[in-house]
């Protein structure tokens, strides 16, 4: 007899984030997010102040985990951009996301 693996496809639930340092809090807010068919991250990041932030400055870390991922493309002022990341997230549990700025 044979068993199929029935892989869950639904949406996160719930993903709570901590900003890492009160300098990053005043940047950049979490817009929205949600997960693909394969649980991978799929985040909206808003840059709130007029101030430019680099590419590969921002790294996003997933609490419990050793390595991130560093987002590769550049924020201008103001602007909201949706970021694809292979940042495996579980959608059955809360995930805690910590958002790190390069000084």
């Amino acid at each position: 007899m044979k068993t199929s693996t029935i892989k869950s496809k639904e949406h996160a639930q719930e993903i709570t984030y901590l900003i890492s340092t009160i300098k990053t809090n005043k940047k950049v807010e979490i817009v929205n997010y949600k997960s693909d068919s394969k649980n991978n991250l799929i985040i909206t990041l808003k840059n709130k102040s007029s101030d430019n932030i680099n590419a590969n400055s921002l790294a996003i870390f997933k609490e419990g985990s050793k390595t991130g991922e560093l987002i590769r493309e550049k924020l201008n002022g103001l602007e909201t951009k949706t970021f694809h990341l292979k940042t495996k997230i579980n959608t059955k549990r809360k995930n805690i996301l910590y958002i790190f700025e390069k000084q």
